[in-house]
């Protein structure tokens, strides 16, 4: 984790990215929940949407998640980040990024059969904990496919092949890196939390702006440095694990 958070303090411009993508994702997200308070649309009619839906957010979180691996892997490299570059060349790699839209949303759809062919043979209970583990395998089995595909050209079965080999050298250290990057966003949220009562309970409306702004802000920021030095993680666990013999664990020892 301290190496990706080193990486983010000398390249400050991959910041920029997570921020990028959540504006470019408010639209869709907010279409997303609007369509699913819409009354009027039912049966397959709904399920319509809501698949059109799930391809468009899946999608843009390809192509923005594309943009970060490709100036990630920049970083990594010593070379300048530059957003622009990064943003053109996912934008080159509009096909592999389509299969890894339409894959992606084809294993989240089995799994949602699955649940709901369970729901009425085991009980909603089971089901959704089988669900749970489905997905949690499919998250962990698929966390290095788009950065194989992006990077060195893999097809969708060469790139499960490696990401699934590079989790299983490394899932002891992954596993627990990956929750780290969720501390920055969990140290913040009691400060937040105070200022948002502060602000509350302040009787001013300046004060209480001013305190409802200071915890979006100290949240927001700390949820992006997370993101950020995740995706930069992710790109050098890929390439750690390509480069790595097969079957060791002591590269990961200084993440």
């Amino acid at each position: 984790m301290r190496d990706s958070l080193q990486v983010v303090r000398k390249n400050k411009r991959l910041l920029v990215l997570p921020v990028l993508g959540t504006l470019g994702m408010a639209g869709p997200l907010t279409a997303s929940v609007a369509a699913a308070a819409i009354g009027g649309v039912q049966g397959s009619e709904r399920v319509a949407v809501s698949v059109v839906i799930g391809v468009l957010i899946t999608a843009l979180g390809a192509f923005f998640g594309g943009a970060m691996i490709f100036a990630a892997d920049d970083a990594l490299s010593g070379r300048p980040v530059r957003i622009g570059a990064a943003y053109a060349r996912a934008a080159r790699s509009w096909l592999a990024l389509l299969t890894w839209t339409l894959f992606s949303v084809l294993v989240n759809l089995l799994i949602q059969a699955i649940r709901w062919v369970l729901g009425s043979l085991v009980g909603e209970l089971l089901s959704s904990l089988l669900g749970g583990v489905l997905g949690a395998i499919w998250t962990v089995g698929g966390y290095l496919m788009l950065p194989a595909m992006l990077l060195d050209g893999h097809g969708l079965r060469a790139a499960g092949e490696a990401s699934v080999r590079s989790f299983t050298q490394y899932a002891g250290s992954v596993t627990r890196t990956r929750w780290l990057f969720a501390v920055p966003a969990l140290l913040t949220l009691l400060p937040a939390l105070v200022l948002v009562i502060l602000a509350g309970e302040s009787g001013s409306a300046g004060f209480s702006v001013a305190g409802f702004a200071a915890a979006v802000t100290v949240l927001a920021f700390a949820t992006t440095l997370g993101v950020t030095a995740s995706g930069v993680f992710r790109v050098r666990l890929y390439r750690m694990a390509s480069a790595a013999p097969r079957g060791t664990d002591a590269a990961m020892a200084a993440v």
